[in-house]
Formats: C-alpha cells, structure tokens, sequence
C-alpha cells in the first residue's frame, strides 16, 4: 500500500512537469509509466514464490518438530546416564570424577548449541517453543 501510494506521488509530479511544459528525459518518463507495472509484476511474484514455498515451510517445520522431540528425548537420557553412571555416583575416584565432568560438560556444550539451533527454528516456523531439562 505505501508502495503504490508513493508510485502515485511520483506519477502526479512527472504529470505535473508535464502538464508544465518542462523537459523530461525519455528514459525518465518512460521509467515512469513503467513504474506501476513493475511493481504490480514484482507483488505477483513474490505471492507466487510464497505460495510454492508453503510445502517446503511445512516440510521444514515438520522436521524441525521431529528434531526437538528427539532433542528432548537425547537431553532426557543424558540426566539419566549423569545422574546414574556421572561423576558424583557411589565409589567413583578423584580422578575418574574429573574426567566424566569434563566429559559431560563438553556433552552439554554441545546440547546447548543443539538447543539454540532448534530454538531459532522454532521461532522461525512459529512453533511453540519447547522447555528441556
């Protein structure tokens, strides 16, 4: 709307140079007369591009909805195995212990980069965004 508000605006002045009797130049005022059509061209394909993107949008978000179901379920298992076979279980060592924290913190480092990724794609198709532990 603003778009073809302004074409007018830019039409009325060409017109009023016109209607004057000023000197235009050709390409100008054929720029001009030309306006209108490229824009009513250019909605028309972008409406066009949309809908055929549509089925892929719906694809993505699909899959984007599988991921973070199977992200919760991953996320889930890892609170298991932690809380199970971590480094704060019965009888194991110092040393041990300090491994399997650096293990898991490089696992959580990359679930953490996992969830954002996912968080942006759900924002993105506009679903509803998933709390995990």
């Amino acid at each position: 709307m603003q778009s073809e508000l302004r074409i007018n605006v830019i039409q009325g002045q060409y017109e009023l140079l016109l209607l004057h009797n000023i000197k235009v130049p050709a390409k100008d005022a054929i720029a001009v007369l030309a306006l209108r059509e490229k824009w009513a061209s250019l909605r028309i394909s972008a409406k066009t591009k949309d809908l055929r993107m549509k089925i892929v949008k719906k694809k993505f978000k699909a899959e984007t909805e599988d991921k973070v179901a199977d992200f919760a379920s991953a996320c889930k298992a890892l609170k298991v195995e932690y809380v199970e076979d971590g480094p704060a279980t019965d009888g194991v060592q110092l040393n041990k212990g300090l491994e399997l924290l650096n293990a898991y913190r490089e696992k959580t480092a990359v679930m953490r980069a996992t969830q954002e990724d996912l968080l942006i794609a759900q924002r993105l198709f506009k679903i509803d965004l998933t709390l995990v532990p």
